[in-house]
């Protein structure tokens, strides 16, 4: 039996132009979405189960140092 990942995205180029600006101009500040900062080493152990788990997280900011 083999392992196989499977994933896919969607992009819309040009979407984005007002909200971009947004956060450009400073109207729009992004710093509250990010909830939690953790390593890459992590991701299973504290981001997954934060994620799955808590209704308090919304973006994870992973570093991979």
């Amino acid at each position: 039996m083999q392992d196989r990942t499977l994933g896919a995205s969607v992009g819309y180029a040009d979407d984005h132009a007002e909200a971009i600006e947004l956060v450009r101009s400073g109207k729009v500040d992004l710093a509250p979405f990010i909830t939690s900062k953790i390593l890459a080493d992590d991701i299973v152990s504290d981001g997954f189960e934060r994620l799955t788990k808590s209704l308090d997280e919304v973006k994870i900011l992973v570093s991979m140092s």
